[in-house]
């Protein structure tokens, strides 16, 4: 009886465990990113190449693109699947670019990074760049917040 509740406390806590959120890019020539976790996504952020010599991720000066939840934490991830560069999903409201304007486009060889928000599942970042016409993930500066300002460290291997 002893083993069965212990099968049961474990599968309880293995099915209720967060997953972390992260982004693969579309194939196509169009910027789509599908997403995947267990979390709430309540903002995603493009920026442009010049965001990070500023060295804060939190800084939206060079943002091209924002969009967040209109309501709470926003929908689940898992829900979402994907979302297009410029197309404001079900649930979100554009931030960036003010009065609904689309977003710049993107150019060739130019390092661009982005930024998902999420609650109850760790965030997602990344760096891309159009290669080919195609948005293609590539390395780039990773930071870390430490004793309130953000510092740049070196990334850890993300698998790419």
């Amino acid at each position: 009886m002893r083993k069965l509740y212990f099968l049961l406390a474990v599968v309880a806590l293995v099915s209720g465990c967060e997953k972390p959120t992260s982004v693969e890019l579309g194939k196509d020539r169009s910027l789509v990113f599908f997403v995947s976790g267990s979390g709430r996504l309540s903002k995603l952020v493009v920026y442009g190449p010049e965001q990070e010599q500023l060295g804060d991720p939190e800084d939206s000066t060079y943002a091209l693109w924002e969009i967040v939840a209109s309501e709470g934490d926003g929908p689940r991830v898992s829900e979402l699947h994907s979302i297009s560069y410029g197309v404001v999903p079900a649930g979100y409201k554009q931030v960036i670019p003010r009065d609904d304007k689309p977003p710049a486009g993107l150019m060739e060889n130019r390092r661009y990074f982005y930024r998902l928000i999420t609650m109850n599942a760790p965030h997602a970042s990344g760096y891309f760049e159009v290669k080919d016409g195609r948005p293609t993930k590539v390395k780039g500066p990773c930071f870390e917040l430490r004793n309130g300002s953000w510092n740049r460290i070196e990334c850890p291997d993300s698998g790419m």
